[in-house]
């Protein structure tokens, strides 16, 4: 019985260092960042025409739900969504709009195993949060549990967006599990 015990921990152990491995290996050493295994083409601009039909489709969305919802991201607002090596050079700043008198921020985040990119946003209190998530690789979920969010995010990615009904620092992570590193996959949202 003990040996097999002391077998499974060892395979365990030697599963985890492989995984180490194959992490340290895929990003480069000098900058951090995932080595570019290919170019790909260009993400062109959408035209005035899909332009209004994504809107109309969000505003209609947005009608019909109060606080949480998620969005397929072929239905988000029209952005330039990048490749699968993505960093979040890559994204838009954040910004915000006031519709309706409803101040709503704008966030693209990145998902990957294991990291968020950024691992800490910001809002302010009262404001409806839109995170625009672009998913890099495996089906993953984002938690916030403080604020009532919890949504899959599948491989292609997704809108999730909240009301930050409350000021403080909440933890969010992933609540699919994506692999051996998925537990250390954690961010903050900072409501101020």
């Amino acid at each position: 019985m003990k040996k097999a015990i002391l077998i499974v921990i060892l395979v365990l152990a030697l599963m985890e260092g492989v995984s180490w491995w194959a992490y340290k290996a895929f990003f480069s050493k000098d900058t951090g960042e995932p080595v570019k295994l290919a170019e790909q083409a260009p993400v062109s601009s959408p035209s005035a025409g899909d332009t209004n039909k994504s809107e109309e489709k969000l505003q209609a969305n947005q009608s019909n739900v109060s606080e949480e919802k998620t969005v397929p991201i072929e239905d988000a607002p029209p952005v330039a969504v990048p490749g699968k090596d993505w960093n979040a050079g890559n994204f838009p700043p954040p910004s915000t709009e006031v519709v309706n008198g409803v101040t709503e921020r704008t966030i693209h985040i990145g998902v990957r195993q294991y990291a968020w990119d950024p691992n800490t946003i910001t809002a302010k209190p009262g404001e409806l949060v839109r995170l625009i998530v672009h998913n890099a690789d495996v089906k993953h979920g984002l938690v916030i549990p403080d604020l009532g969010v919890n949504q899959d995010i599948p491989p292609d990615g997704a809108v999730v967006e909240f009301t930050a009904s409350k000021a403080g620092t909440f933890e969010f992570f992933c609540s699919v599990w994506c692999g051996e590193g998925h537990m250390e996959m954690r961010g903050k949202i900072v409501v101020e």
